[in-house]
């Protein structure tokens, strides 16, 4: 368990093994189990370990790295040179492999003036750096205790390890007040946390189990993963799909302007990191007005001659921890870093791509991955009010979950292509996408050690631009499956929705044998697998219900609560689980960020970009909790706000929070809610059609009447409680100025100084609840 390995395998006391060895980075060189101390019942342990005592026992850990230093960089220096360099070849040339030659060339050149490459020996101790004259200090204090036993001087050994600690936290509050002070504060504090919470993390260099031996070799386990990595892929056969053309327009290539790449490269993230061609994303984000125009020239000749350049075609690899063991190479996931040109050019095309696929309808309304309007919370929503709504009419819902095995590195590269064409994809755009996935090579690194080279024979570039919208493309057909189900994507992952009267079981179950059979042949035709372990189902509304499902002759198992894109909920539609790992995880990061930073402006700023985004992740789930479980929500930010005002522990929890600038957790959520209500309702978010009706214009002339939303009834609790009718009272109840903004920033400031007011919450409906939970989580039970 993270990284540290149980050596004792015989029972030390009877028939149970209670006397453990663990160890970390090391493999005993010898252990063995003794006969029994004279005075215990337990057995002695006999370990010999590989350590030198001769040496420091302080864990160093030390790298070399290449670095350029973007800090001092003076960038009107970088502008004068790009502008005195001869071009004049550059943009003539009609070749893109000597275009590029003389981009890189003069772009290093820059770059070796500006930024020079320097070389770092970095040593990282994971315990307290004790300065110097301190420790020569505790080891004066150290020897004289041990002569005179003297208790006075383990009391100055004590005050020394304060005075070293106090030293630490003056330069932790110093590194504070440095990084609130920058023009990027929330980014600088971000990283100044990863940066103290790492050695707790234990997130250096990982140690892989290999038959049986703990390997922690920098260079064998970058090599180990780079072959892992590799073999995740299928080899390209040559066996021929008919693939029926679909599109009744075509694409054939891609505008590239000079205002849509300065768009493309301020989506990027200002950052030092770069990929195999050593160039950083600042370097074109801060690199002048004339970047723009030699990258227009250089996409323009790419997309032309349908090549994609082949120095872009290797990337690294950054080996990404999923879940479970972490020696195992298995619950890793490859990360690929790939050069920044590339991405700024990525960006372009796949903006205009799914802007054609979407304006074409060929990429199905099921799907809410990687696409505009569309997120995990509008497939969270559409999946819960489909549910909500079925169980409101007393059908049952039974729900399949299926999993796709490595999907994104199982993608057939001759198939995707053949499906691009069918979607109307034609070349030149169609044989640079081609280039784009052909001939790829990977290179794992992790810190500064690189692996060799492996080709790349199978799957699209997860952590690349285009990448994502080219799964989509690849799997999107598989809702062609499903008449009688209703299936839901998010990338990779599917649901499959199947309502029906209790009489009609029968009649719905053979119709879901019939499209798991469906699956299981597209799965076979498109040279993909299903892991049987993963899928599973689970039925909303009658716990009893048993039948067995199967798929490629595997058992599916019944679900008694399931994970589904990050939200867990029960067969019972609880979201108990929910609560208890948002409070859980949320308690714990705000424990880290206590115990780590001293400045209280740090803390809350961190506090509100780490702790409360993952309290808020699909608030409008929260519509349908229990009270008790809001509280359970409420109590993270009640606990941040005693610890920051220890010296106001009296004031009540709503006074804290207007001292500290914060809103309660619960005027948030109704907040976030009323807008993505807003979204959904003016199409800024995805929704079904109808999903939210306005009312009928009433033939009189009433006050407030306008832009109000027409409210179903129902028997079920459940229903009523649910997002869309609990908010489209609440809606009704809103000033109709606001529910009538034709702007998305103008209402999200009206609404916000509305609800900021007690006056104004009035005017809703309140939910009968107890005075001290009112003063937690207000009366409207949101």
């Amino acid at each position: 368990m993270h990284c540290w390995t149980q050596c004792v395998h015989t029972p030390t006391r009877h028939h149970n093994i209670l006397d453990l060895v663990f160890c970390h980075d090391v493999t005993p060189l010898s252990l063995q189990v003794s006969k029994e101390l004279e005075s215990s019942d337990h057995k002695m342990v006999l370990c010999a370990l590989p350590f030198d005592f001769r040496h420091s026992s302080i864990h160093k850990i030390q790298k070399t790295r290449q670095y350029r230093n973007y800090k001092n960089v003076d960038w009107n220096l970088l502008h004068t040179l790009l502008s005195c360099s001869d071009w004049e070849n550059f943009f003539l040339s009609s070749s893109l492999t000597d275009a590029l030659d003389i981009f890189y060339q003069i772009n290093n050149s820059c770059l070796d003036t500006i930024a020079p490459i320097k070389l770092s020996n970095i040593i990282k101790s994971n315990d307290l750096y004790i300065p110097l004259h301190y420790r020569k200090k505790l080891r004066r204090l150290q020897k004289s205790y041990h002569k005179s036993n003297d208790f006075s001087a383990l009391m100055e050994i004590t005050m020394t390890f304060n005075q070293v600690k106090e030293v630490h936290r003056l330069k932790a509050i110093n590194e504070e007040l440095s990084a609130m002070h920058s023009s990027s504060k929330v980014q600088n504090l971000v990283r100044l946390f990863n940066k103290r919470l790492k050695p707790s993390r234990n997130s250096d260099t990982p140690c892989i189990l290999r038959n049986g031996l703990m390997i922690t070799n920098h260079n064998i386990i970058t090599n180990l993963f780079s072959d892992f990595f590799a073999n995740r892929g299928i080899p390209q056969d040559g066996n021929e799909v008919d693939i029926i053309n679909s599109a009744t327009n075509h694409m054939e290539s891609v505008t590239f302007t000079y205002d849509n790449i300065c768009k493309s490269i301020n989506s990027l993230r200002t950052s030092s990191s770069y990929g195999v061609d050593g160039i950083a994303s600042i370097y074109f984000k801060l690199g002048g007005p004339n970047l723009p125009l030699i990258l227009l020239k250089l996409f323009d000749l790419s997309l032309t001659t349908g090549s994609y350049p082949n120095r872009w075609k290797t990337s690294y690899i950054c080996p990404r921890y999923k879940s479970g063991d972490r020696t195992n190479l298995h619950n890793y996931r490859p990360i690929n870093i790939t050069p920044v040109i590339s991405r700024i050019m990525e960006k372009v095309v796949c903006d205009q791509m799914s802007d054609y696929l979407l304006s074409e309808k060929l990429i199905f309304n099921s799907q809410h991955g990687f696409l505009k309007t569309r997120s995990c919370m509008t497939c969270h929503f559409e999946f819960f009010n489909l549910v909500f709504t079925k169980r409101s009419l007393g059908h049952l819902v039974l729900v399949l979950y299926l999993d796709i095995s490595k999907a994104f590195d199982m993608v057939n590269h001759k198939l995707l292509v053949g499906k691009l064409s069918s979607y109307g994809i034609r070349n030149p755009l169609l044989a640079w996408l081609n280039s784009f996935l052909s001939n790829r090579h990977q290179i794992v690194k992790i810190n500064s050690t690189l692996s060799k080279p492996e080709p790349v024979t199978s799957g699209v570039i997860q952590g690349s631009v285009l990448g994502p919208l080219l799964f989509i493309a690849y799997i999107n057909d598989i809702c062609k499956c499903f008449s009688m189900g209703r299936p839901f994507l998010y990338a990779d992952d599917l649901k499959i929705v199947y309502s029906f009267p209790p009489q009609e079981f029968a009649h719905t179950f053979s119709g879901v044998i019939t499209e798991l059979n469906k699956v299981a042949v597209w799965c076979s035709k498109w040279k993909l697998d299903l892991n049987a372990s993963k899928c599973g189902w689970i039925c909303f509304g009658d716990k009893c219900l048993t039948f067995d499902l199967s798929i490629n002759g595997s058992k599916l198992s019944r679900l008694q609560s399931v994970v589904d894109v990050g939200l867990r909920y029960s067969y019972n539609l609880s979201f108990t689980e929910q609560v208890n790992m948002q409070t859980s995880k949320s308690h714990r990061l705000l424990g880290c960020i206590l115990r780590n930073f001293y400045s209280n402006d740090s803390r809350i700023l961190l506090y509100k970009v780490c702790v409360r985004p993952l309290l808020e992740y699909c608030t409008f789930i929260l519509s349908n909790v229990s009270i008790r479980d809001k509280l359970r929500l409420e109590s993270v930010q009640r606990r941040f706000t005693l610890r920051i005002l220890e010296a106001d522990r009296t004031l009540d929890y709503k006074t804290r929070c207007t001292k500290l600038g914060l809103d309660t957790l619960w005027r948030r959520r109704l907040k976030l809610n009323l807008i993505f209500f807003y979204k959904i309702l003016n199409k800024l978010a995805f929704s079904s059609p109808n999903t939210i009706q306005l009312e009928e214009p009433s033939c009189y002339n009433l006050r407030n009447s306008a832009s109000k939303i027409k409210i179903s009834q129902s028997k079920s609790a459940l229903y009523m409680n649910y997002f869309t009718n609990k908010f489209s009272r609440i809606w009704n109840h809103l000033p109709q100025a606001i529910r009538e903004t034709d702007s998305l920033p103008l209402f999200v400031r009206h609404v916000s100084n509305f609800i900021s007011s007690e006056i104004s919450l009035k005017m809703f409906t309140p939910t009968i609840v107890s005075y001290s939970t009112s003063e937690i989580i207000g009366t409207l039970n949101v």
